[in-house]
């Protein structure tokens, strides 16, 4: 076609000026390039068909394939016919698909552009014989974690220095794990392995690669020489792991947010080194990396609320192979401390702070509550101090507000309840009772018996009443009123039931056992939820969780040099 235009293009332009020298134009010759292709060396020529030979042609100075070409004969010989073309490069190809051969080219057309093999086309050219050398091959043997051959594992060899080119080789393991690698040209390959036994390939594993170092630039090359036959090779797949975990947060609000990162030991340099691991998130405060070697990896929590939860590391987790890992977070908040206190009744007494008045003890309050301790008080009047203090009650009083009537208190109301309870009059839960009996309760829920009866299934046991239980609560109002009805609903051994459940959780961070919950629910019903709220944050349960709730070490660890992922806000976390 190019020929074609030219022709035409020169036809054209003498048109106007001499038709008489339009008479003498003749189309370019085409030429003919032959030679003989040897394989291996000159010594065994090419036989007939096993090579492909064809040519490259330099137009307007760029090198593209031309649209001739020959194949070997019984002798090895070819002849190529190159059309017009004025300056080429021959290429051999191995066309059997075999591997033994690498292909051959007289020059390379990236390299020295005035390069002998570089023909410059004026006629015919004989003589041109390309050689083939032998290819290199890699012979040997995939196995697992056991030393068993790992079979359908698909091995790639690949020579990064090609660029965008491929060059290389690829196998997929059968039940011996064996692996031929041929077609080899000399130079420096990295080996991928990948599990290819399921629908989708799995990550790439490299040969020399290890939990700290799992990237192909971090792999151990693999060097092939012209015509070189590796043997007795092994590599070793494993099946990769994971780490799985949650994060439990007991006063977490939407405010709270963390970084998460993963870490892993490097045994050659000694030293803990981030990692850029598959990181998933599939529900607040949950994570999961997956993908890893085995190896030694830790977990760094970062925290970047505005509280002063501590940052985190966990301890070594060592990950098998195929290893899925679970582990678990508490986010902590460091004790108050104070001096002649111990630590761990400092971390008791912090967490009675924050569960009972939702802030920070001073160092003084900790050093007054620690005496108390220490002249030998149990730590169940310690928590009974809490619980009858004029701030819990205040808290109470304002929470019974909102809770139960939906509103903020009016302005004397918490002082004056409180005042009846330091008479005596009342107990803290009296507060709630007295607003659930109350006439701005029975409004809200409907202004009737039965829904008001209705409602309080809803509020105080979470579940919707039949018709008749609903009912017979509404004629049991209509004769002995609010009053009585409220009661007799709190000290139902269902509702206490509930009441006692809810403080397992709160204070206790865990759901009740039933033994447990039985024996606090009759408690209850016998001494009142005040007395049961302090004996249970007198437990040695409540004392030994808040070592590790509020523990007193206060030193952090080093921020991640980058997070891995987000797991924060942790408001679902919050109880």
């Amino acid at each position: 076609m190019r020929a074609m235009i030219a022709i035409a293009v020169v036809v054209v332009s003498l048109a106007f000026a001499s038709p008489a020298l339009a008479e003498t134009a003749s189309p370019a010759a085409a030429h003919t390039i032959s030679g003989h292709v040897s394989v291996g060396d000159k010594s065994h020529p090419a036989t007939f068909g096993y090579v492909s030979v064809s040519y490259l042609e330099k137009v307007n100075g760029v090198w593209q394939a031309g649209d001739g070409g020959a194949y070997t004969s019984d002798t090895g010989a070819y002849a190529l016919d190159v059309g017009t073309a004025d300056t080429v490069i021959v290429l051999a190809q191995n066309r059997s698909g075999d591997g033994l051969y690498l292909n051959a080219q007289t020059a390379d057309e990236n390299g020295d552009q005035n390069a002998p093999g570089i023909l410059k086309v004026t006629t015919d050219l004989s003589g041109i014989d390309l050689t083939m050398p032998t290819a290199g091959t890699l012979d040997g043997v995939v196995l697992d974690a056991s030393g068993a051959p790992a079979a359908s594992v698909l091995v790639t060899l690949y020579m990064p220095s090609a660029g965008n080119t491929y060059s290389g080789d690829s196998n997929r393991t059968g039940p011996d794990g064996v692996i031929h690698m041929a077609h080899l040209a000399p130079g420096s390959y990295v080996l991928v392995m990948q599990d290819a036994s399921g629908g989708v390939m799995g990550p790439g594993q490299y040969y020399g690669g290890s939990a700290a170092r799992p990237t192909a630039a971090t792999a151990m090359p693999i060097s092939v020489a012209l015509s070189q036959h590796i043997t007795g090779f092994v590599a070793h797949f494993a099946q990769l792991g994971s780490v799985t975990g949650s994060i439990v947060c007991d006063t977490c609000s939407s405010v709270d947010t963390l970084s998460i990162g993963i870490d892993v030991f490097d045994q050659q340099n000694s030293q803990w080194v981030p990692i850029d691991a598959n990181f998933s998130n599939s529900t607040p405060g949950s994570f999961t990396y997956d993908g890893l070697f085995p190896g030694t990896y830790r977990i760094e929590l970062v925290y970047t609320g505005p509280n002063d939860f501590r940052n985190q590391t966990s301890a070594a987790i060592i990950v098998g192979d195929g290893a899925a890992v679970v582990t678990s977070f508490i986010l902590a908040r460091p004790a108050t401390g104070a001096t002649g206190v111990d630590a761990r009744t400092s971390s008791f007494l912090t967490a009675l702070y924050f569960d009972y008045l939702n802030r920070r003890p001073a160092g003084s309050d900790v050093n007054f509550w620690g005496k108390y301790l220490a002249s030998g008080s149990p730590r169940s009047s310690v928590a009974a101090g809490f619980v009858n203090s004029d701030e819990y009650r205040l808290i109470r009083i304002t929470e019974a507000y909102h809770t139960v009537l939906n509103r903020g208190p009016d302005p004397a109301g918490p002082q004056n309840w409180l005042a009846a309870m330091k008479r005596g009059d009342i107990q803290t839960d009296d507060v709630e009772q007295s607003f659930y009996a109350s006439q701005e309760f029975y409004a809200r829920a409907g202004s009737s018996d039965l829904s008001w009866s209705a409602a309080l299934y809803q509020v105080l046991l979470g579940r919707q009443p039949a018709y008749s239980e609903a009912a017979g609560w509404a004629n049991l109002t209509r004769m002995y009123g609010r009053d009585w009805v409220v009661h007799e609903f709190w000290r139902a051994h269902e509702t206490a039931k509930d009441r006692v459940a809810a403080m397992y959780t709160y204070y206790l961070g865990r759901q009740p056992d039933p033994a447990g919950l039985d024996g606090w629910t009759t408690y209850a019903l016998r001494y009142g939820d005040s007395a049961t709220r302090a004996q249970i944050t007198g437990s040695d349960e409540y004392f030994n969780r808040a070592q590790t709730t509020y523990p007193a070490s206060t030193s952090a660890s080093a921020p991640l040099k980058q997070a891995e992922g987000q797991v924060g806000p942790l408001s679902e976390l919050a109880r």
